[in-house]
């Protein structure tokens, strides 16, 4: 499971819209399915999350 989050958490970071919103979509279903499995490795999304964050916010200042 954690190397299935893992990939979609970089595909949520490519930048491209399609390939975010299906990997978005997968997690969901995963979330929906298979919470007790997939809850450990939340904080790879909380992290993929406070990066894009931090790098859309810097985007501006440079």
């Amino acid at each position: 499971m954690q190397e299935i989050v893992g990939n979609m958490v970089e595909h949520i970071g490519s930048g491209f819209e399609a390939e975010i919103d299906a990997s978005l979509d997968i997690l969901a279903d995963l979330v929906t399915h298979h919470l007790n499995k997939v809850a450990p490795f939340a904080i790879l999304v909380k992290v993929q999350y406070n990066i894009d964050t931090v790098c859309h916010s810097c985007e501006g200042t440079v």
